[in-house]
C-alpha cells in the first residue's frame, strides 16, 4: 500500500518508472502525480483533495480494485485512455473538469459502480463488455442521454442519466 498525503496540495510525487503498485494508492493533497509507466494496481486507486491540474495515467491497465478520482478542485484533464478492467468508477466534484466528450476506449468491465460527474456532452465506452454495479452519469451541461441508450441495452442497466442544466436552445 502507498499513502501520500499533504496537507497543503504542495507535494510532487515522481514515480516515472512505477509500473505496478502491488496493494492500494492512496493519494491527496498532492500538486504533482507523475505515474506515466504504472500498467496495473493490485488494490485501489484514489485521488482527492488535490491541487492537481492534469492525471495522466495513458498506461493503467487493470485496477484490481476501486478506481476514484474526487475533490480535485484544479483537475483539468483525466487521460485514462488503456484503462480495462476495474473494479469500481467513480468520478466526481473535480469542478475544473469539463470532459466534453469523454471516451474509455479500452474499458472492458467494471466490476462494480460505474459513477461519472461533471460537465460531460457524451461519453463512449466502445469496448464496454461489463459493468456489475450501478451505471451513472450526471452532467452539468447539456447531455444527451440517447447515447448512452445503447450501452444500458447492451449491459441490462438503466443509463441513470440525469441533467442538471439545459441551456436555453436544447430546452
Amino acid at each position: 500500500m502507498l499513502d501520500v498525503y499533504c496537507e497543503y496540495g504542495l507535494l510532487s510525487l515522481n514515480l516515472p518508472s512505477l509500473v505496478t503498485l502491488n496493494g492500494s494508492g492512496n493519494f491527496r493533497g498532492l500538486k504533482e502525480l507523475n505515474m506515466k509507466s504504472l500498467v496495473s494496481s493490485g488494490g485501489s486507486i484514489n485521488v482527492d483533495e488535490s491541487s492537481l491540474e492534469y492525471l495522466d495515467l495513458m498506461n493503467l491497465a487493470n485496477v484490481n480494485g476501486w478506481f476514484s478520482v474526487y475533490g480535485n478542485h484544479k483537475l483539468a484533464s483525466i487521460n485514462l485512455k488503456n484503462l480495462a478492467k476495474v473494479e469500481a468508477l467513480y468520478i466526481y466534484s473535480n469542478r475544473a473538469l469539463e470532459f466534453g466528450h469523454f471516451e474509455l476506449p479500452s474499458l472492458e468491465i467494471v466490476e462494480g459502480d460505474f459513477y461519472i460527474s461533471g460537465e460531460i456532452r457524451s461519453l463512449k465506452l466502445p469496448k464496454i463488455k461489463k459493468i456489475d454495479g450501478d451505471f451513472g452519469i450526471e452532467s452539468h451541461v447539456f447531455f444527451n442521454c440517447t447515447g448512452l441508450v445503447d450501452i444500458a441495452k447492451k449491459l441490462g442497466k438503466d443509463p441513470g442519466c440525469k441533467q442538471n442544466h439545459v441551456p436555453e436552445p436544447y430546452r
